[in-house]
């Protein structure tokens, strides 16, 4: 019997926790020793209850029509509305009238999908706007189908992130400012250069085409009075002029070193080129150049002049300071990585110095192309400029500078690459038909645009019966005319000219007219010079400043050479 009823208590019991679990029991008595005590099961969600009612989010239970079921006080503060006007109506006439569109179709598919987020503006009492993050998420028990909403205030993060954007303009129009400084410092350094560059081909251009050519005409016209001075008189005129040639060398010599031909007339490898041999001949210095495919590259006139003038000081520093008779100097072509930049390193094996001197300026002699201008010029230009070097062990100084993918701009010497542009395939008949010829008289015509040159040719030759002068012309241009219609045996040929420099009418006359010998001449004593207007058809070529004998020589015996040869 006693077991029976400790069974029936037991199923009793289970019955109760049952109903519990499932909700069919509002309330538990319970005897206390003075007298009953009952508990709600809402008791047991007080705790959840007042976390809701004292969180900083909002909560808000929406019905499936979007009536507005509950919502804690934080969510009416956030809206300075009252909790009863909010309660009971409808949650679209909170949204922000430009939102409720999105938001009705928000809270519709929040029953086809567990938990939804998006953002929105509510509206206040005032009907001002106040942005809020929204975490929707379906509720249903038994005949209740409700949505549960958290609604995060997002004012402070949408100030955060205002000022954040005024920061980031402000930054960006300060970025802005400093590229655009930077350009103007880039343009500036380039100018800069540029300027130096024509102030040096300012004074020497004074120098060839007034001096020089002075110098030569007076001593073409002593010359001519060879032939009418006595025996006793004529050392003292010889005397003369091995001054004046004295005085032409001195300034040819300076003029070239003021601003190589070479420079204006072709690349950066040429030029460098003649740089190594320049180095060779005045100062005894190997230098060893490396083109490793640079080849070609066009780049900007104030690249090309100012990298020249670089690797120019950086040989000189090497004669002066390291001590070393050998360089090496290695030229690396742009790579896409290195973007557009062109590299440049000059090493040597001599005495090497600390590179932190450079850090001091008043360890360094700023002025001019000194390292420490090298260095502030290659930055400016948008360049990289590194020094290795330590006592005793060598230096090596790596720079590199953009090319900018430009062709050769347009300045003071561009007359003198402009390529003759006339129509050459529809020469003269007559052209390439030799003209007959009476006597044994040699026809010259003379080529230059300095007028006392030309003179002082004509008079020099003037003296000779076996010579004629039948015609002169200024620039390659006129040349080419003149030597359509004259057909001279030989032509005396200037190489630097406006209009058509003298390589460029060479390279005309010669197709047309492969009889007529040339014989090119410049002040500058240049190889590479030599060699171009030889491959142009000229026979042969010759300084300004030579002696009259192998100018006549060369004259005489001009038609039994092969042109180009």
């Amino acid at each position: 019997m006693e077991n029976q009823a400790l069974r029936a208590q037991l199923e009793e019991m289970e019955d109760v926790l049952d109903a519990i679990r499932n909700g069919r029991v509002d309330a538990l008595v319970i005897p206390g020793p003075e007298k009953d005590q009952i508990y709600t099961l809402k008791g047991a969600n007080q705790s959840y209850r007042v976390m809701i009612e004292t969180m900083n989010e909002g909560a808000v239970v929406l019905s499936r029509e979007g009536t507005v079921l509950y919502c804690n006080r934080r969510f009416a503060e956030m809206l300075d509305l009252p909790m009863e006007t909010i309660i009971g109506g409808l949650a679209a006439n909170l949204v922000d009238p430009a939102d409720r569109d999105v938001f009705k179709a928000l809270r519709e598919r929040i029953f086809q999908e567990e938990t939804v987020k998006s953002e929105f503006w509510f509206l206040t009492v005032e009907r001002t706007k106040v942005p809020v993050l929204l975490s929707m998420r379906r509720f249903s028990q038994e005949d209740l189908d409700a949505v549960c909403i958290v609604v995060t205030d997002l004012t402070d993060l949408k100030e955060t992130e205002y000022q954040l954007k005024e920061y980031a303009e402000e930054l960006h129009r300060q970025n802005a400012e400093l590229n655009r400084r930077a350009n103007q410092l880039n343009s500036l350094a380039a100018e800069l250069t540029m300027a130096e560059h024509l102030e040096r081909r300012r004074l020497a251009n004074i120098l060839h085409d007034n001096l020089q050519q002075l110098l030569v005409s007076a001593r073409l016209g002593l010359e001519t009075l060879e032939a009418r001075i006595p025996d006793n008189s004529w050392q003292t005129l010889k005397n003369v002029i091995s001054v004046l040639n004295e005085s032409l060398e001195v300034s040819r010599s300076l003029s070239i070193e003021l601003s190589p031909p070479v420079l204006q007339q072709g690349g950066l490898i040429q030029a460098i080129e003649w740089l190594v041999r320049w180095n060779k001949e005045k100062n005894g210095l190997a230098v060893t150049l490396v083109d490793h495919g640079t080849g070609a590259i066009p780049m900007r006139e104030e690249t090309k002049v100012f990298l020249f003038s670089a690797i120019r000081e950086l040989l000189l520093n090497v004669i002066k300071h390291a001590r070393a008779m050998s360089v090496r100097v290695d030229v690396y072509p742009p790579s896409p990585s290195e973007n557009d930049q062109i590299t440049i390193r000059v090493s040597d094996s001599g005495s090497g110095f600390d590179p932190a001197r450079l850090n001091n300026e008043a360890h360094e002699q700023i002025s001019g192309f000194g390292l420490f201008s090298i260095r502030e010029r290659v930055q400016l230009l948008g360049g990289q400029f590194e020094i290795t070097s330590a006592p005793g062990q060598g230096t090596s100084v790596t720079l590199s500078s953009p090319i900018y993918g430009a062709v050769e701009t347009d300045d003071v010497d561009q007359m003198m690459k402009k390529k003759w542009t006339g129509d050459i395939s529809n020469p003269p008949v007559s052209a390439g038909i030799e003209k007959e010829k009476t006597g044994a008289n040699i026809e010259v015509m003379l080529v230059d645009d300095h007028e006392v040159m030309r003179q002082g040719l004509s008079m020099l030759l003037a003296g000779y019966t076996d010579i004629i002068i039948v015609g002169e012309a200024p620039n390659g241009e006129e040349a080419v005319r003149m030597a359509r219609e004259l057909d001279p045996d030989v032509i005396l040929m200037d190489i630097s000219m406006p209009k058509m420099n003298g390589i460029e009418a060479t390279r005309i006359i010669h197709t047309e007219r492969p009889n007529i010998r040339i014989i090119g001449l410049s002040m500058f004593d240049a190889a590479d010079q030599a060699q171009a207007i030889r491959q142009a058809g000229a026979v042969a070529y010759l300084n300004k400043t030579g002696n009259k004998a192998e100018l006549l020589s060369t004259i005489r015996n001009a038609q039994g050479i092969d042109p180009g040869g």
